[in-house]
């Protein structure tokens, strides 16, 4: 068994700023008699990767890859549907104390290359949260006595979120028209039932195809269409008000 770490990177069609986005992703590849019987990526099949990992390896034996799109087709077309119509001035807001060109050019700098002025919680948890956190810092989030490294609310994802509501520093909006640079996604996660995952805005494109970065299934500058919803079909979305 051989557990690779994979950094891709590609540019995206349709923007006329050739954009380049990267990420890493965490394999587990298991070899037979010198050929690969399976392969399990960390963020599209956790619980896959998880058993792997361990040592259970009839577990790759009682997993189809059809169980996994099964409703792939169905589940496009709503997002077709669906698709961003909505666009904003340079995708930055203007008006507001927290500054959303600084929370993205962190979260660009430091999405695949971690500022080591912080902790790292990708053995302890995930650190998606810890870095969101981060960039809201940079974009003039004050620290507080409840928010500040590394409290729950900085590192925790379902905390962050009531942390920000409760003290309106953002509120929670239906729509992905309704975001902008700098808001924040969280994403469900259906093998552990509840939101596990926090990511940022750090573009959006002139053909409205948003682009964000995370820790923990590391990325910078991500196509949300690449994820949304073939793999999280449910978002959490907070537009920051600050």
């Amino acid at each position: 068994m051989y557990s690779p770490k994979n950094i891709s990177f590609f540019y995206i069609k349709n923007s006329k700023t050739n954009k380049k986005s990267s990420e890493i992703l965490n394999y587990i590849v298991v070899i037979q008699s010198f050929k690969i019987i399976d392969i399990a990526c960390m963020e599209y099949d956790l619980e896959k990767y998880k058993k792997l990992m361990h040592g259970n390896l009839s577990y790759s034996n009682n997993l189809k890859w059809n169980d996994m799109i099964e409703n792939l087709e169905n589940i496009f077309l709503k997002f077709e549907s669906t698709k961003i119509s909505k666009l904003f001035k340079n995708g930055y807001r203007t008006t507001t104390i927290y500054s959303s060109y600084k929370s993205s050019n962190y979260a660009k700098r430091y999405a695949i290359n971690y500022n080591k002025a912080y902790k790292d919680f990708n053995n302890s948890g995930g650190d998606c949260t810890n870095f969101v956190s981060q960039c809201l810092y940079a974009g003039n989030v004050p620290l507080k006595k409840s928010w500040h490294p590394y409290t729950a609310p900085w590192i925790r994802v379902n905390e962050l979120n009531s942390y920000l509501t409760r003290n309106k520093i953002a509120k929670e909006v239906p729509s992905l028209s309704d975001l902008n640079v700098g808001d924040i996604i969280q994403f469900f996660s259906n093998t552990k039932g509840f939101f596990a995952h926090s990511g940022i805005i750090s573009e959006i494109l002139d053909n409205g195809e948003i682009l964000y970065c995370c820790h923990s299934y590391d990325k910078k500058d991500f196509p949300l269409s690449e994820i949304h919803p073939i793999l999280y079909t449910k978002l959490r979305l907070l537009k920051i008000i600050y």
